[in-house]
């Protein structure tokens, strides 16, 4: 889902991603021993179909039943507003199943389902890194200076530059508010600079913002300190140019508002040891981390030939 979206130069959001959540495969332990497994299964999906989801309705008179008593933190630890939400998500296959195998629709046990839900999780929770809007408006701003410093005027003598965004004197870049929204690259202005201000990059004397004198006339203006070029560092994301402040709170319980979400999946993709330093996820990890899920799922009970076809067969007959 991430990689699509910004194959269209658009950024995936939070929002976006709990919807539907990518789940990267690579990093869970095999399914199938061999090909010939994975072809068996294959068929099955393909000769038996729409049993389960009707017997499950038939058998389970109340869907909801248990769904307040769950405790989500047995899948795991959610420490940002994304990974709440998309816990639930999680909670509620975990539910599901939980229904089906005591329903004996599924011929697993609520503790094999269990395991395949936090596995699914880690790997999910591994792979996905969040970071507030507003730490992203931040670091919008400190590029904004670094590739537009030329808009800032810095002696009024000089003619003003085009598109002037604002004035540089002593070691502060006074944006214009219209300059400032547009450095914030979609962020809510107000808390950039709250975020700012507590990050002792924002000098005021008005407010949030301060007011400084130009050509005799005062000038209202956001003040960011020149330090914040020196507290960020180059941090390549799965879309190549995301640079991430080196003070930025990642995967917090203090993200605000809506979190914009960036999928380590490219990076995923290479070698355990890549993956490791880019998500702290290795399959190693995860294999430790849910030593049983190699042993969850049951072998595929063989079906009757009848007629030089398999023969359809209803749920019971499992």
């Amino acid at each position: 889902m991430s990689d699509f979206i910004e194959q269209g130069g658009g950024k995936a959001k939070g929002g976006q991603l709990v919807r539907m959540i990518d789940i990267n495969l690579d990093y869970a332990p095999a399914l199938f021993a061999d090909g010939d497994q994975a072809d068996a299964m294959k068929e099955h999906c393909a000769d038996h179909y729409g049993h389960a989801g009707p017997e499950f309705l038939r058998r389970v008179a109340d869907l909801a039943s248990g769904w307040k008593k769950l405790d989500l933190s047995l899948l795991g630890p959610a420490a940002s507003p994304i990974a709440v939400r998309a816990r639930k998500r999680f909670g509620l296959v975990l539910h599901t199943g939980c229904l089906a195998a005591r329903a004996q629709v599924l011929p697993w046990t609520e503790e094999q389902i269990m395991e395949c839900v936090r596995l699914a999780y880690a790997i999910w929770l591994g792979q996905v890194s969040t970071v507030s809007d507003t730490d992203r408006g931040i670091c919008a701003v400190a590029n904004f200076v670094m590739a537009q410093e030329s808009r800032f005027e810095t002696s009024c003598e000089a003619p003003p530059p085009r598109d002037r965004a604002g004035w540089k004197r002593d070691q502060l870049y006074h944006f214009t508010p219209a300059a400032f929204r547009e450095a914030c690259a979609g962020a809510d202005a107000t808390k950039v600079k709250r975020a700012l201000l507590d990050a002792g990059l924002l000098h005021i004397s008005k407010g949030l913002s301060s007011v400084i004198r130009v050509e005799g006339q005062c000038v209202t203006v956001v003040s960011v300190k020149a330090a914040i070029l020196s507290s960020l560092v180059e941090a390549v994301g799965s879309n190549g140019n995301t640079r991430i402040s080196a003070g930025t709170k990642q995967d917090t319980g203090a993200t605000t508002g809506n979190e914009s979400v960036v999928a380590g999946g490219n990076a995923l993709m290479g070698s355990s040891q890549s993956a490791t330093s880019a998500t702290g996820l290795d399959r190693e990890a995860v294999a430790a981390q849910a030593p049983a899920v190699t042993e969850v799922l049951l072998p595929i009970p063989a079906l009757p030939v009848v007629n030089g076809k398999r023969e359809t067969r209803t749920w019971e007959a499992f």
